[in-house]
Order: C-alpha cells, then sequence, then structure tokens
C-alpha cells in the first residue's frame, strides 16, 4: 500500500493498493476515488523526488499523463 501524505489537495491524504512494481521509481496502483466515485486499476504511479525516496510521487490521470506532485509517507507492507 501507498500512503499519500495530507496536503492542501488532499487534506485527510490517499492510500492505493500496488499492483505491480514496473522499477524503482514506477508503480501501478490500484485505488478508489482519485478520480471522484470511480476505482482505478493499474494506475501509473512515478516517484519524482530528487532522491529517489518516494517522498513525492505523481499519478497518472485518466487521460494518462502525470498530474501534480504529491506528498507519498511511504508503504505499508508484509
Amino acid at each position: 500500500v501507498i500512503a499519500f501524505a495530507s496536503s492542501r489537495s488532499m487534506p485527510k491524504g490517499h492510500v492505493g493498493v500496488v499492483s505491480k512494481v514496473l522499477s524503482d521509481r514506477e508503480i501501478l496502483v490500484d485505488q478508489a476515488n482519485w478520480e471522484r466515485n470511480r476505482v482505478t486499476q493499474d494506475t501509473l504511479v512515478v516517484d519524482v523526488s530528487a532522491t529517489g525516496d518516494w517522498s513525492q510521487g505523481k499519478v497518472a490521470n485518466d487521460a494518462g499523463t502525470l498530474g501534480r506532485v504529491n506528498p507519498v509517507n511511504g508503504f505499508i507492507y508484509n
């Protein structure tokens, strides 16, 4: 699970279930309500942090382009 931090655009933060790891800086996630009232699957998320630590990420929108920079708290995994 990727855990996005709260921000002005996302006051409560956001989570997505990682469905596939593509590379060290690219993953696919399944999530709900990134696009209002929709469940999206295999959505691209890209690490855009300067040091590759996943502290910032961009999420692809329904047009397939990457949106704004979003703060990331990290991952929850087993």
